[in-house]
């Protein structure tokens, strides 16, 4: 689902903004503030770990090329020849920075020829293996049908915007139906098959999406304590999804010296960990930097430019 709703969520926030004055220049440097910092951040610390305890780390090799490549979010091979950074959960990241570049290519024009030009990229990359296959390079990592997700959350993001809504019933119908369809891919053994993982993951994927995201919203004097929550766990997601494999690690270790062995009760400790080590790492670290950089480079909403 990561890559539908990044696909909708860029469009969803960008879709008035083509051909306005600023906007690619805006775009790019918001989300590069929003995403480098943290991950050089966990990138750092992951280095470090390797370097004090590599006797106790699988894939513990590094190569000077292969870090550069991690930071720049580029593909490079590492030791074991996978494109893994050296935060392995980094590559999304690197697949998300293409999109990031490739939209904001289409943002210097209009909405027609811009999403015309993003559309026709990506989709373009995650079909070439039909036409080449790569052996190696980043080509090899990116030309991959996972990349057609981000094209499905696009097109998610343009039903919405014409008005497309289910009802509460219906939307969550939709959702509990993109389950099962997952469920029956996973069953039949198609959800490995990664070269068609746009079909068999990708579409479960995006009906999954389409259900809470079309449902029509009720208007509300002020918002809910679990809207508070969820708007708050969205915002605190990306530091999740960054630090749980320190939170999950040092819950490990602790669990060894402990004597804890009940598998219910590590995956207790290690859930709320990982929770409360995210909720820490967003409101000390990442929400105080972002918001210091985007005051730093003066961000502003772009301007239309006048006809």
């Amino acid at each position: 689902m990561f890559f539908v709703i990044s696909g909708f969520i860029m469009y969803h926030l960008c879709r008035d903004r083509f051909g306005v004055n600023g906007a690619p220049g805006n775009f790019i440097v918001r989300r590069l503030i929003r995403i480098v910092p943290p991950y050089w951040g966990a990138t750092v610390c992951m280095l470090l770990a390797i370097w004090l305890f590599a006797g106790h780390i699988s894939h513990a090799a590094i190569d000077p090329w292969h870090v550069l490549g991690s930071f720049l979010f580029f593909p490079v091979e590492n030791p074991y020849g996978q494109f893994y950074p050296v935060m392995i959960l980094g590559w999304t990241l690197q697949f998300e920075v293409l999109f990031y570049v490739v939209f904001c290519i289409g943002l210097f024009f209009s909405r027609k020829v811009g999403l015309s030009i993003i559309l026709g990229a990506v989709t373009l990359l995650g079909l070439s293996p039909l036409i080449v296959h790569f052996q190696s390079g980043p080509m090899a990592f990116w030309s991959n049908s996972i990349v057609l997700e981000f094209v499905y959350g696009i097109g998610l993001a343009e039903l919405r915007a014409r008005g497309v809504r289910l009802s509460a019933a219906k939307g969550w119908a939709v959702f509990a139906g993109g389950c099962a369809l997952l469920a029956l891919m996973q069953f039949a053994g198609l959800a490995f098959q990664y070269g068609l993982r746009a079909i068999w993951i990708g579409l479960p994927a995006l009906v999954m999406c389409a259900g809470p995201a079309l449902i029509a919203q009720k208007n509300q004097a002020a918002p809910s304590l679990l809207k508070r929550l969820l708007v708050f766990g969205g915002d605190a997601s990306f530091a999740l999804y960054l630090s749980h494999p320190f939170s999950i690690n040092l819950v490990a270790l602790a669990a060894a010296r402990l004597g804890i062995q009940n598998p219910w009760t590590y995956m207790a400790l290690a859930t709320a960990a990982s929770l409360v080590g995210a909720a820490l790492v967003y409101m000390m670290l990442e929400r105080p930097l972002t918001t210091r950089l985007s005051e730093a480079l003066h961000m502003r909403k772009p301007r239309i430019l006048a006809s």
